[in-house]
């Protein structure tokens, strides 16, 4: 399984995303319908509500600049 496909359905089990659609399986069609089912799911958009609040609370943002200050020097 390559990287983009396994984080695909990482995404799609904590509901934040459809079905994966496999590359060769892509065409306009396909991808439209996907889009379509994405964007009219209450049930994704909670998720993703909810995953961004924890997110926001975790600063990651913040930890990583921490991180990378305490590992260089600006001297």
């Amino acid at each position: 399984m390559n990287e983009q496909l396994f984080w695909a359905k990482q995404l799609q089990a904590l509901g934040l995303a459809g079905r994966p659609l496999p590359a060769k399986q892509v065409t306009a069609l396909a991808l439209a319908k996907g889009l379509r089912v994405v964007l009219n799911s209450k049930e994704m958009a909670n998720a993703a509500k909810q995953s961004g609040s924890v997110m926001q609370k975790n600063q990651g943002v913040a930890q990583a600049i921490a991180l990378l200050e305490s590992c260089v020097s600006l001297d």
